[in-house]
């Protein structure tokens, strides 16, 4: 009776034994594939961020031209040499905004 009782006790062991490995296999398998959703995962990350970046590159790109082109147009509304004489108009126009700066009064320009 013994021998069935160790018998009995080596085929449980067995019984656990194989069912321990069966769970290891399917982990395994689970593991692997939670790797490979996150290698896809990090292959879509990456060519995100070299898109991007690609395109921060691009807009950088177009802010740097902006700016050119800006500073050229500032630059030649620039009169290079401005005129020694005013016009009427324009004196009596500074006029205006003097009078009006100092006093806080506006005049009434009259246009003869």
């Amino acid at each position: 009776m013994s021998e069935d009782v160790y018998r009995q006790a080596e085929q449980e062991n067995l019984a656990d034994a194989e069912e321990k490995v069966t769970q290891l296999v399917n982990q395994k398998a689970d593991y692997e594939e939670q790797l490979r959703e996150l290698e896809e995962r990090l292959a879509e990350a990456e060519a995100n961020n070299e898109e991007m970046t690609a395109s921060n590159k691009q807009l950088d790109e177009k802010i740097e031209n902006m700016k050119k082109v800006r500073r050229t147009n500032i630059l030649s509304t620039c009169p290079t040499n401005p005129p020694a004489v005013l016009t009427l108009c324009q004196f009596r126009l500074i006029r205006c905004t003097l009078i009006s700066t100092f006093t806080g009064v506006h005049e009434r320009t009259r246009w003869v």
